[in-house]
């Protein structure tokens, strides 16, 4: 239903330019190398270790009140949202815990499996959220000059003390990943997540099994000097694929907004993308059918009618 609902509102996936709800224009850079729907090929994942069956959460079947529900289970219907309205696959990723480390080590090994099956898969934590339900994948892909054939593509994180590894190059931020199909892709997450065994490649990364930013801090120390070539990492600026707005990080979350210390916001961000779209949606059916629901009156007097609406006289 979503999809045909909003089918006349998806903008075009070359189209040179877009305004976002803020007023702000951005263009596309070069030549467009994404000018074919994904579809299927693509797949958006959440990925968590939680059943989210209680009540107000995502798989619970009770009846939905909006604002009742999680921040977790909220923002996971914005991406099966966005990925129905654009024809891609939409699949949340039970995982098990690990036993000797944190929740979101699981990401990587679950990120591999599943991307075996597409040409593309996108991971992305529950507080972050797709801004415009209408501005199709392909676009974002064109703006940001992502490669076919890059491995990873991650936005970097905002300039902040904690953000930075130990030879000062900021950290890019775990909880929105692009990864494309290929064995280098492989190789390189399988390395991720066995930073933490492999004490000859990466020594000290077993101390990040539990210390937070954990399986993030890992990439940034480790993964991403031990796999350097140019395709190997795409980087998106903070502002565009982090953050969110109100933040006072310098990053707004123009496209892609990241609100991890602002999970409170959650409800409202999705509630406006969601109010924008079919809004928009229906304010476009209501000028298209302008010529049939306008009335113009050439006075205020009353027609020459008695009571009963029969012509007087």
């Amino acid at each position: 239903m979503m999809r045909e609902l909003m089918a006349p509102m998806r903008y075009p996936l070359d189209a040179p330019d877009f305004t976002t709800v803020r007023g702000q224009t951005y263009v596309l850079k070069g030549t467009p190398q994404w000018t074919k729907p994904l579809g299927r090929r693509l797949a958006i994942v959440d990925i968590d270790t939680r059943p989210l069956d209680r009540s107000q959460q995502a798989l619970n079947p009770e009846r939905f009140v909006y604002g009742q529900h999680g921040y977790t289970s909220t923002g996971m219907l914005n991406h099966w949202l966005y990925a129905t309205i654009h024809g891609y696959d939409y699949h949340l990723i039970r995982t098990p815990n690990f036993s000797d480390r944190v929740a979101p080590w699981t990401k990587i090994p679950a990120l591999s499996d599943h991307l075996h099956n597409y040409d593309m898969v996108i991971s992305i934590d529950a507080d972050a959220l797709f801004t415009h339900l209408n501005l199709p994948f392909e676009w974002l892909l064109n703006r940001w000059q992502v490669p076919p054939g890059a491995s990873l593509t991650m936005a970097r994180d905002p300039i902040a003390d904690q953000n930075f590894d130990t030879k000062g190059r900021v950290y890019n931020n775990a909880g929105f990943i692009i990864a494309q199909n290929n064995p280098r892709t492989h190789e390189i997450l399988r390395a991720w997540a066995s930073c933490p065994e492999d004490h000859e490649r990466f020594p000290g990364c077993d101390n990040l099994r539990q210390n937070w930013p954990a399986e993030q801090a890992a990439f940034g120390e480790y993964i991403r000097y031990a796999y350097d070539r140019p395709t190997d990492l795409h980087e998106i600026t903070c502002t565009e694929g982090n953050g969110w707005l109100g933040s006072n990080s310098g990053c707004d979350g123009v496209f892609v907004e990241h609100m991890w210390s602002g999970k409170n916001e959650v409800h409202r961000v999705v509630g406006e993308t969601v109010a924008q779209a079919v809004l928009a949606r229906a304010h476009q059916d209501f000028v298209d059918r302008a010529a049939e629901m306008v009335l113009v009156r050439d006075t205020n007097a009353f027609m020459d009618m008695d009571l009963a609406g029969r012509p007087s006289g």
